[in-house]
């Protein structure tokens, strides 16, 4: 699946884990979930044993699922992690539409930003419409006014 994370997770308990190599700019990276039409949430499809995998929200997925859950992360595109804009960003995605406060228990969740998509794909983002799929990865169109894209 294009632009998801399909390398092994670190222990998030183990220090050496927390370092990396970084570009000069800052980006955000977000835990990828998509809404189904029964209104629950689950992995996206294409990323092995846990596609599509249905996730709590009454509590912090567990165990292997968890460590799933960690790995599905995508990088904004730079577009939404210019220096003025980064905090409106991730003020943003602080605030999901879904209460994942359960998931600050896990190790591996824990303050981890969240990107909800609907049941086609689909959300908006700092006033801009963002699209996934597992062939081009994620797309972001221009600003929207008046509910269209600019």
């Amino acid at each position: 699946m294009k632009g998801i994370t399909d390398m092994g997770t670190v222990d998030p308990e183990n220090a050496r884990g927390h370092a990396s190599v970084r570009d000069s700019e800052d980006s955000i990276e977000v835990i990828v979930v998509q809404q189904t039409d029964s209104d629950e949430y689950r992995l996206l499809n294409n990323i092995g044993e846990f596609s599509r995998a249905d996730l709590p929200l009454n509590g912090a997925p567990d165990g292997d699922l968890a460590r799933a859950v960690a790995s599905c992360t995508v990088t904004l595109p730079r577009s939404l992690s210019t220096p003025w804009d980064i905090d409106q960003t991730i003020a943003e995605l602080e605030n999901p539409p879904i209460d994942l406060s359960p998931w600050q228990s896990s190790p591996w969740l824990r303050g981890q930003l969240v990107l909800v998509l609907d049941p086609d794909g689909n959300t908006t983002l700092r006033n801009r419409q963002i699209h996934y799929d597992s062939y081009y990865g994620l797309t972001v169109e221009s600003p929207l006014q008046n509910g269209v894209p600019a």
